[in-house]
């Protein structure tokens, strides 16, 4: 009998004002797919079927969002929690990681969100180029940063997968 290893394939979504970052990482070290999807509706709905689109398209295992219990109401946290209750086409599980839990899976509990960008493009060369520079206090943040939530969230969900 021959060992089949079953892979893991993980989706992770972060939501914004524009549609949501995403990233498809699998086993743990093959990033797939990554980007910034626009949502040109503002209605929830909208948001849902394109996140469903993405799960039919990629089959992920699992399903990685921020955490964001505790979290004043917003457009982000509200999309976190319907995707959390409702579930998802098919997604086996819903794994959800805190910002800290991030950065310390990175291994910098102290990391900024430009130093996380950093060291994940170290680590996945191909996506090096998207690394905005650095925020000052008046500027808006860069939506290519939410590929990079997206990828530490991946990242994130699947060692804490392994461990549970």
């Amino acid at each position: 009998m021959t060992g089949r290893r079953i892979t893991t394939r993980i989706l992770a979504i972060d939501p914004c004002t524009e549609g949501f970052g995403f990233a498809v990482l699998e086993d743990g070290r093959l990033l797939v797919e990554w980007g910034v999807a626009r949502v040109w509706g503002k209605s929830d709905r909208t948001f849902h079927s394109r996140v469903e689109e993405m799960i039919l398209r990629f089959r992920p295992s699992a399903l990685v969002l921020e955490d964001v219990a505790g979290r004043r109401p917003s457009t982000k946290v509200r999309r976190i929690r319907q995707l959390v209750k409702h579930g998802a086409l098919g997604v086996r599980e819903r794994r959800l990681v805190g910002p800290q839990t991030v950065r310390r899976v990175l291994g910098n509990p102290r990391l900024t969100k430009h130093g996380i960008a950093s060291l994940i493009a170290s680590h996945f060369p191909e996506i090096a180029h998207l690394v905005p520079p650095p925020r000052r206090p008046w500027m808006a943040e860069d939506r290519r940063m939410h590929v990079f939530d997206a990828v530490g969230l991946a990242i994130a969900g699947d060692i804490i997968g392994e461990i549970t």
